[in-house]
């Protein structure tokens, strides 16, 4: 039997359990899961093999969303002064993940496919919103920094400071 017949209840308990085993011990939790779907009162029963397949998926998933999350710090150590640089790379990783989902989609139903679209889509949205609002703001600095330049209370030299400070902030 597949593990798309099990309780999503079931699923979150086997998640704790293959973690708290470190993925190994299937037969055990063969054994186990399957004792739990008769105390439910369920009349299937699953493999050792779906529970592997299961527990390799989950494994990997949790892999990749380690090792995306210290990506995420490392750029953020790289470019901490920058947020639109951290915010676009961590899109790119989260756009490279989907993508990864789409590529290896076997299980997946039409829906899931739609909003995995839809979520690229809206990543890639979001990164060109980000860049917009920045390149605006910026244009809008240059413009009151113009304005201010004339102005005899503001020597060259402090006004340069503040350009110099606020540029690598925005």
């Amino acid at each position: 039997m597949a593990m798309t017949n099990v309780p999503p209840e079931l699923l979150a308990k086997l998640d704790r359990e293959l973690k708290g085993k470190n993925f190994t011990q299937y037969s055990e939790l063969t054994d186990w899961l399957n004792s739990m779907l008769a105390e439910a009162g369920l009349e299937v029963q699953v493999s050792r093999s779906a529970v592997y397949r299961y527990g390799k998926k989950l494994q990997t998933l949790l892999e990749n969303v380690k090792r995306s999350s210290e990506m995420a710090r490392a750029i953020a150590s790289v470019y901490a002064d920058d947020e639109g640089e951290i915010n676009t790379a961590t899109i790119r990783i989260a756009q490279d993940k989907l993508f990864t989902l789409l590529v290896d989609a076997e299980e997946l139903t039409p829906k899931d496919l739609g909003n995995l679209a839809r979520a690229i889509a809206t990543l890639a949205d979001s990164d060109t919103r980000v860049k917009k609002y920045r390149e605006e703001v910026r244009q809008k600095l240059e413009q009151k920094f113009a304005e201010l330049q004339p102005r005899k209370e503001i020597d060259k030299d402090t006004l340069a400071l503040v350009m110099r400070e606020i540029y690598g902030i925005v």
